[in-house]
């Protein structure tokens, strides 16, 4: 056999790997994008602060003060006589070279996307300096927002392609995009959730690969850094898989710090350039464990009907069942036992706040960040079924499908019905009333389309 004919396989393989990625990238986007409902709520301030960054060269938001006022300050903190947005930088610092593309094409976006056409319509000229349409169009958070999950999605696909074939893979990115809250809140706008999830995915994923080839960890080591700049909760696979590379693999643990490092540098100098600080108020931990209600919280963020985990997203009942396969099969490793240790940890810390039920959002956003490490867990679930025998295979079949349809259903009324969204504040406010989240005579999710 020839190069050539040997090449012509390989170029196909390629194309095809190439087509099937530009295929769930484009519909994953199209699909959280044209889903109708964007939020306004922590990320109000993203954008903002993203163009502060890309045409001020700072990060306080002082040209917005008209803004700022009308809007009673929420989601702003005051340093030293200059504002800025209380929540982490990481997500600005993502959004910028999006603000860098859409601010020349409002224009023509003003004509084709409703959020932004309801803002700009009330204008008389185009601002293109102080206060402008892309800071406030919830329809261009929504964008930007989508086109993370989207590369989420492809990762997510990519990681279980390393155990699955193409169909199985494309099934665990289809339970990604739509059977998650990465449909219901993080494509709906700015939050730090779909960027949190896109780090965590890549790090998972670099860690894996990085049996091969040691680089991989590097590629880890950058995700994770860059996860904990985006959320403060992102400590905790930090220090767990840390700790997995320095007794597992000791050879890579100058490769992971030294990737990590310029991040962390980076992240405590702008920390001590603002507030004076190696650390942002919203990182410092008196947070964690300053609730009196944790057994509830621990309850609430997985069963309860206004946030548990397994009532928005049933199919993750069976991501313990991946990991007792995995037992079962005697091919439980130590970076499985990574992903139990950081799920048990997060799921603490969250149900440690004394805010736990998330204010306004839809279904588990504070558990939303896991949502990469509990389809891992799914993964040896769904590889191992088509080994069964025909009538348990088809049992598991109905079981994982129905699973599936209603985690579907359970976040496209977040992303598709403001409802959904609106039962946070109607008839009492969440945050007055917390224990509302434990009534199923009205949960979010059946709330109807007026």
């Amino acid at each position: 056999m020839t190069v050539e004919q040997t090449a012509q396989p390989l170029t196909r393989a390629r194309l095809q790997t190439l087509g099937i990625y530009t295929c769930i990238f484009v519909v994953v986007f199209a699909i959280h994008f044209g889903s109708g409902v964007s939020t306004y709520s922590d990320p109000r301030w993203t954008v903002h602060t993203a163009r502060s960054m890309l045409y001020e060269r700072n990060t306080d938001l002082d040209e917005y003060l008209p803004k700022l006022e009308s809007d009673a300050f929420q989601g702003v903190e005051q340093v030293d006589g200059h504002y800025y947005q209380i929540f982490p930088i990481g997500t600005a610092l993502i959004s910028v070279p999006f603000v860098a593309v859409l601010d020349p094409l409002l224009p023509w976006m003003a004509d084709t996307v409703p959020a932004v056409d309801r803002y700009v319509r009330s204008r008389t000229t185009w601002e293109i300096d102080s206060i402008s349409v892309v800071s406030v169009s919830l329809g261009v958070e929504r964008l930007i927002a989508s086109i993370i999950v989207a590369c989420a999605t492809l990762v997510m696909f990519a990681i279980a392609r390393l155990r699955l074939r193409i169909r199985d893979a494309l099934f665990v990115a289809i339970l990604f995009a739509f059977a998650t809250p990465a449909w219901s809140v993080a494509s709906r706008a700015m939050w730090q959730h779909g960027p949190s999830m896109l780090c965590l995915a890549v790090a998972m994923y670099g860690l894996l690969r990085s049996d091969e080839r040691s680089r991989w960890t590097g590629v880890a080591a950058a995700a994770l850094a860059f996860a904990y700049i985006i959320r403060p909760t992102n400590a905790i696979p930090i220090v767990v898989w840390t700790a997995f590379i320095a007794i597992r693999r000791p050879r890579h643990l100058a490769i992971f710090i030294g990737c990590a490092s310029p991040f962390a540098m980076l992240f405590i100098t702008y920390n001590w350039i603002v507030y004076g600080s190696i650390l942002a108020p919203y990182y410092l931990p008196q947070r964690v464990g300053a609730t009196s209600a944790m057994g509830e919280a621990l309850l609430a963020n997985l069963i309860s009907p206004g946030r548990g985990l397994f009532v928005y997203s049933p199919i993750f009942v069976l991501t313990f069942v991946g990991f007792t396969v995995r037992i079962r099969q005697r091919t439980f490793n130590s970076f499985d036992g990574t992903i139990i240790t950081i799920l048990l940890l997060h799921w603490a810390a969250v149900s440690s706040f004394p805010h736990w039920w998330g204010g306004h959002s839809y279904g588990p956003r504070f558990m939303s960040d896991m949502v990469p490490l509990l389809l891992y867990g799914l993964i040896p679930l769904i590889a191992v079924i088509p080994q069964f025998a025909t009538f348990p295979r088809v049992v598991a079949v109905v079981m994982v499908a129905g699973l599936s349809v209603v985690s579907v259903y359970m976040h496209s009324r977040g992303a598709l019905i403001k409802e959904g969204w609106e039962w946070n504040a109607m008839p009492v406010h969440l945050d007055e009333s917390p224990e509302r989240i434990w009534d199923w005579s009205d949960p979010a999710f059946l709330r109807k389309s007026k």
